[in-house]
């Protein structure tokens, strides 16, 4: 990529009980969106998958309990973030009622999507 190389945050977002989707794929990619970070940004972006540098539990107000935990870069900005969903199938989180794919019980991937974006700049150039 040359000059034009930039990190680019990512979300991955799992359900722990998806058998069509297993859960180390969901490793998998964060790892490699972290290695193409730190190849285009490597004095900002040297993460680790298996030490992020927050994590919480947290519990949605339908149903399901869940793993939150973010990366941010050497200044502080959110870079990556993965969201585990105990209990989730392969289904769209906190869904429609009755849809294919879809689960009630939350928590909302589109809330969580949406916040994510709303905290990182992933126009900015590094210097």
């Amino acid at each position: 990529m040359g000059g034009h190389a930039r990190p680019v945050p990512s979300i991955v977002i799992q359900g722990n009980a998806d058998h069509t989707v297993t859960s180390a794929n969901a490793i998998n990619v964060l790892r490699q969106s972290m290695t193409a970070n730190h190849l285009a940004a490597p004095e900002a972006c040297d993460h680790d998958v298996a030490n992020p540098t927050n994590s919480w539990r947290g519990h949605a107000d339908r149903g399901h309990s869940y793993t939150q935990s973010r990366w941010t870069d050497s200044q502080g900005v959110l870079m990556h973030e993965l969201l585990e969903i105990d209990g989730l199938g392969h289904a769209w989180s906190g869904g429609a009622a009755g849809r294919s794919y879809t689960d009630p019980q939350g928590p909302s991937a589109t809330e969580a999507i949406c916040t994510f974006f709303s905290l990182t700049t992933a126009d900015r150039t590094l210097g």
